[in-house]
């Protein structure tokens, strides 16, 4: 029961992290100490779809969740209080690193681990940078269907990659307002209202979306649980150069999205968001020794 409260809670943050331009799926479920989990998960989905969604489900409905809370309720946070909110998020990122650093440096450190340790931030550091104006002629088409669904595979893709922010590569080619507000958005504001003639019109555009979305991670994910049993130090240093540039990102995005509030925003709002940070850090270290402790109980009672 434990698990599936966690799992369901997990998934909410991860969900947020899908939308938030600047956050990352994969960054979050590091963050959350459940990576290889979650990417075995996806990797699985098509060869084994029983039994993941036997161990996955209070997970993806926690993220499908987490998705309809921060195009809506999220997003109104970030355009009010948006300091505070990135804090907050920069708070789980640092609160994560330790972890991270203890998996990545097992044996002696090599060139090929720095190397890639600094490509990850490069990575990064250069996204959020990379923008072109909005695309704001929404008509859905065979073309637009097309169009949604290799965005979309994209930017699952990036959602799997730790500190890679799939909203953020939509938002700098101009089509993150047309895929999670006009598509995803106008689809659960049906849902929500019940309204089903409504439903059935907005289900056409969502089908290449969550079609893309599968794609994309299940592909991917394949490739990251083939990284992690081949090469698992190089690659746990790629994440953790991800993760080191990640709060860059996440300010520096909420900074260029919410620009208005956020200049507006005075020294308090600066003093709160530093108090976030350090409670977020807290409770993702808290999380993990929860975490360490319920695998050895589950250790010990195998062996009884």
């Amino acid at each position: 029961m434990k698990k599936i409260i966690l799992d369901f809670f997990r998934g909410i943050l991860i969900g947020l992290a899908i939308v938030i331009p600047g956050f990352s799926a994969g960054g979050m479920s590091v963050v959350l100490n459940i990576y290889e989990r979650f990417i075995n998960a996806f990797s699985n989905l098509i060869q084994k779809p029983l039994q993941t969604l036997k161990d996955m489900w209070a997970l993806f409905i926690g993220m499908a969740i987490g998705v309809v809370a921060s195009i809506k309720a999220l997003v109104w946070l970030l355009t009010f209080a948006p300091i505070p909110a990135a804090l907050f998020f920069v708070g789980l990122v640092i609160g994560s690193l330790p972890k991270i650093y203890r998996h990545a440096h097992q044996k002696p450190l090599r060139i090929k681990d720095v190397v890639v340790f600094v490509f990850g931030m490069a990575v990064v550091i250069t996204l959020p940078f990379i923008r072109t104006d909005a695309v704001t002629n929404y008509h859905f088409d065979f073309s637009m269907a097309l169009i949604i669904f290799f965005l979309t595979m994209l930017a699952s893709t990036a959602n799997v990659v730790p500190g890679v922010s799939g909203s953020m590569i939509l938002l700098a080619i101009g089509y993150y307002e047309i895929i999670w507000v006009k598509v995803v958005g106008n689809f659960f504001d049906a849902l929500l209202a019940f309204d089903f003639p409504l439903i059935f019109s907005s289900l056409v555009p969502v089908l290449p979306f969550a079609l893309g979305v599968i794609i994309g991670m299940v592909l991917f994910s394949k490739l990251i649980a083939w990284l992690l049993k081949k090469t698992s130090q190089a690659f746990y240093f790629t994440i953790l150069g991800l993760l080191c540039a990640s709060p860059f990102a996440i300010i520096f995005s909420v900074y260029q999205e919410y620009q208005e509030a956020f200049v507006k925003s005075g020294l308090i709002s600066w003093l709160i968001g530093i108090v976030l940070m350090i409670i977020a850090a807290y409770i993702v270290i808290t999380l993990q020794k929860y975490e360490k402790e319920e695998q050895s109980d589950e250790t010990l009672s195998a062996h009884d």
